[in-house]
């Protein structure tokens, strides 16, 4: 790795590929830790909400939420690790997401799951 000065103004890093990296600034690390404790505690808050939720849907809300905040989490961590494939995973992870969540309403509509929801009480 080598210095090279850009106009006499800007000092970089050049990493293993040869990219740009400014010297003695984490901005992307003290975002995504930030971040991360932000995203942390909304799942935490979903897990609550889909432990105690009162209703079926409360808990259905609540993994369609963690997901979410699961997504963010992988893209937050490609963005820190300078990785941005990881953007193609959380986008197909999303996409699971999604088409979960609506397999579960469509079932959670049927006959069967209503059945069962009005046996336990």
């Amino acid at each position: 790795a080598g210095r090279v000065t850009l106009d006499g103004q800007s000092i970089y890093d050049l990493k293993a590929d040869g990219g740009p990296r400014t010297t003695g600034d984490n901005f992307p690390g003290r975002i995504g830790s930030g971040n991360g404790l932000i995203a942390h505690a909304g799942k935490t808050m979903a897990i609550t909400r889909g432990i105690m939720g009162p209703t079926h849907y409360d808990r259905i809300l609540a993994v369609n939420m963690f997901g979410t905040k699961t997504v963010l989490l992988i893209s937050m961590l490609g963005f820190v690790m300078g990785r941005p494939e990881f953007l193609d995973i959380a986008i197909v992870y999303a996409l699971i997401n999604f088409i979960s969540i609506i397999g579960v309403l469509r079932y959670s509509d049927s006959s069967i799951f209503k059945h069962s929801s009005q046996q336990k009480e």
